[in-house]
């Protein structure tokens, strides 16, 4: 919450500050894109004081959240939706509408699901953990395969859409095995999404365009908060306990001091320095 504001930033907002500090003078910042900063500093590891009653960051380091977002969501939850919201909302499919997300074990892959089921995608979804699946059926997927029982996992695709196949492939496991398989089951014409660290080489078919949207701008936070007040996040995605240092990409007890928040009915209730 913004103790004391500038400009628009009134005391009082809610904001959510970004997990990261671009240096804003590498080649990638200079060309506009500071979310593939080369030599960003990230909150809980390289930037002190994320564990302070009060903190001073830049104007362009903020999100203002909308009203009706739970402090929990944004915390724990959000960071998952940005690239999901920014790569895959937009138009309702077309004729074909059937799409596969290689792994809802991941957080960034159930998000993904969700995602694509309120945009009107038939989505088929694969994933060891039952209640991964289970959380993805809740938020419109059609169906769940356990991929550690069925390895090829595009016949259940092409079972579902009678033959056709899926015209969006959505892998966040970045193995080139798991997207070979999901290909498989893909529809003549279509989509291709990597989201993450996909394999250096995808051969794709004729007909699909492949897409790596490597980062998304910090402005995409805004967007995906919307969506999530527009309806809720699966339960397994929304956690009582976080390591912010995690959230920036640190393993817990790697670094000290790694930041633990903990939220309560209440929203934010409790900050301290121990390592998990």
């Amino acid at each position: 919450m913004i103790r004391e504001g500038t400009g628009s930033l009134a005391a009082g907002l809610r904001v959510l500050v970004h997990p990261s500090r671009p240096c804003r003078r590498c080649a990638p910042c200079r060309a506009g894109a500071a979310e593939l900063c080369e030599a960003a500093r990230i909150r809980g590891r390289d930037l002190p004081g994320t564990a302070a009653e009060v903190v001073a960051v830049d104007r362009q380091e903020v999100t203002v959240l909308p009203d009706g977002l739970d402090d929990g969501i944004a915390v724990g939850t959000l960071g998952a939706y940005v690239a999901p919201v920014a790569v895959l909302e937009g138009p309702e499919p077309g004729r074909s509408k059937s799409a596969v997300v290689t792994d809802v074990d991941g957080d960034v892959g159930l998000a993904a699901a969700h995602v694509l089921a309120r945009a009107g995608w038939e989505v088929v979804v694969l994933g060891r953990d039952p209640e991964r699946r289970t959380a993805a059926g809740q938020v419109g997927a059609l169906v769940g395969v356990d991929s550690s029982a069925h390895p090829h996992f595009s016949d259940a695709t092409l079972d579902v859409t009678q033959g056709k196949g899926a015209a969006l492939v959505v892998d966040t496991t970045g193995s080139e095995e798991v997207v070979a398989e999901a290909l498989r089951g893909r529809a003549l014409q279509g989509r291709v999404v990597l989201l993450g660290d996909g394999p250096e080489r995808v051969a794709v078919p004729v007909g699909l365009s492949l897409e790596r949207p490597l980062a998304t701008s910090s402005h995409a936070f805004l967007p995906a908060a919307r969506f999530l007040v527009e309806g809720p996040a699966p339960a397994a995605l929304v956690r009582e306990e976080i390591s912010m240092g995690a959230l920036g990409g640190v393993e817990a007890g790697t670094v000290d001091g790694v930041v633990v928040v903990r939220v309560g009915s209440e929203g934010l209730v409790e900050t301290s320095d121990e390592v998990m």
